[in-house]
């Protein structure tokens, strides 16, 4: 009898591993976690996707079965820092505050598995009819070559975000994607491709440290003037912010809002750190960039060109190569915004910079016109430079030059307004003015504030 009774408590003792524990309520927030440790557990536990009270957790790499999971998704899941593999079609579609967050999406169909191409974005589309909330994706790495033929935009994390009307913000915070996107669809205003999102409308969109290293294929909708790394720019979406804090970030940022699109010029882009610049390329500009006091250091060049009622606000260049660094040698056509022709401020558009210090200093190499913020302004509208001061020195070195601590020079026909802005820097050239180079003959109207 003795004998049994340690053979049946031995036995019970080597069972306890064996059982898993799928669902576990937490009587202190109400939560239910379900620990998901292979797809065949995500089908399982299907029927607790739209509760908003449960958690999904990740014990373990999985493997999911190739073919889209299609399914509404209004919990959280918490990848807890481990990979799916063989998503080859949609995993969720996220919607009513959905949470997506800790893991990687691989192009693999097994940890030592071949790539693969897929055949939808990872979260497939929020249409105008599902309740959107506030849905959160964080800390996601996917790689992902895509090839589909919606007609309403293809995107490695979504293919499209559509309301009826301006509600609902998708957040994307820390995320990463990777591969080439193919749009088969048909060719039109309204279908785009982008690395996270291909089209939106009526949407607030909010990248917080994203990168984002994507191209696009031949497909029959494949646009160059829609197709964009961060968002495609079919529709004129309710608003997108852009959090960066490193230059690669900023660079897809800025190629997000360099193009004559409803959605570039509703790019605002926040600097959250101070940044330093490593062979920066300017790029045309429509949207707003924010410094929120931050200082940009060894910025050689032009930082953006203003174009349309592009914005500017909030930051110092500085004239050092790093907040610790050398003071910097610039040289050239070096003014901080480059130049406004007619066509890049037409009437009713109003370039603004506002409450920006330069501490730069550039020897001219050329006999030409030069400024410290813009080195021409041909405006049909309106450019006001409002509280900004410059405390640089501009020098003709051993050429023949037109300086100005603010505008080289102003032609054209449209408006120019300084308010509250003084130069302390010396300004050194045959012909130079201490706010403007060179009025001219202009037409253009210039009112001193």
């Amino acid at each position: 009898m003795k004998k049994k009774l340690l053979i049946l408590i031995f036995a019970a003792v080597i069972a306890i591993p064996l059982i898993t524990m799928i669902a576990i309520r937490s009587s202190a927030d109400d939560v239910t976690y379900y620990n998901i440790s292979s797809y065949q557990d995500l089908v399982d536990n299907k029927s607790h996707y739209s509760d908003p009270n449960a958690y999904f957790r990740l014990t373990q790499d999985i493997t999911l079965n190739g073919t889209d999971m299609r399914a509404d998704f209004s919990a959280t899941f918490d990848g807890q820092g481990h990979t799916i593999y063989n998503c080859q079609g949609a995993f969720l579609y996220l919607i009513n505050s959905a949470t997506f967050k800790n893991v990687t999406i691989s192009n693999k169909t097994e940890s030592n598995g071949s790539e693969f191409t897929a055949t939808n974005s990872v979260f497939g589309s929020i249409g105008t009819g599902d309740p959107l909330g506030t849905v959160t994706v964080e800390n996601v790495t996917v790689t992902r070559n895509v090839t589909n033929g919606n007609n309403s935009g293809v995107g490695i994390f979504f293919n499209g975000l559509w309301q009826s009307t301006p509600k609902g913000t998708v957040r994307i915070l820390n995320c990463s994607c990777s591969g080439n996107v193919t749009n088969n669809g048909e060719k039109n205003n309204t279908n785009s491709s982008g690395g996270f999102v291909g089209a939106s409308n009526f949407v607030d969109l909010v990248f917080t440290d994203c990168e984002a290293s994507v191209s696009f294929g031949s497909g029959t909708a494949n646009n160059a003037d829609l197709d964009r790394p961060l968002a495609g720019l079919a529709q004129p979406t309710k608003s997108v912010t852009v959090n960066v804090s490193t230059q690669s970030q900023l660079t897809v940022a800025a190629q997000n809002a360099n193009a004559n699109k409803d959605l570039s010029k509703k790019l605002k882009i926040n600097l959250t750190e101070d940044l330093t610049l490593n062979n920066w390329s300017p790029a045309d500009f429509y949207g707003s960039f924010n410094g929120q006091g931050h200082t940009l250091y060894n910025l050689t060049e032009s930082f953006l060109y203003p174009m349309y009622s592009a914005t500017f606000e909030n930051f110092t260049v500085s004239n050092k190569t790093a907040s610790d660094g050398a003071n910097m040698n610039v040289t050239g056509l070096a003014s901080v915004f480059g130049s406004v022709g007619t066509g890049d401020c037409p009437a009713g558009n109003t370039v603004t910079v506002r409450n920006v210090h330069n501490e730069r200093s550039v020897t001219m190499n050329t006999s030409d016109y030069l400024g410290v913020f813009f080195r021409k302004l041909q405006p049909v509208g309106t450019v006001v430079i409002e509280n900004c001061t410059n405390s640089g020195t501009y020098n003709q070195g051993s050429k023949t030059c037109t300086l100005g601590g603010f505008v080289g020079k102003v032609l054209g026909g449209g408006k120019i307004m300084l308010v509250n802005c003084f130069n302390r820097g010396d300004i050194v050239a045959a012909t130079a003015g201490g706010l403007i180079g060179d009025a001219g003959s202009s037409a253009c109207k210039i009112t001193l504030v």
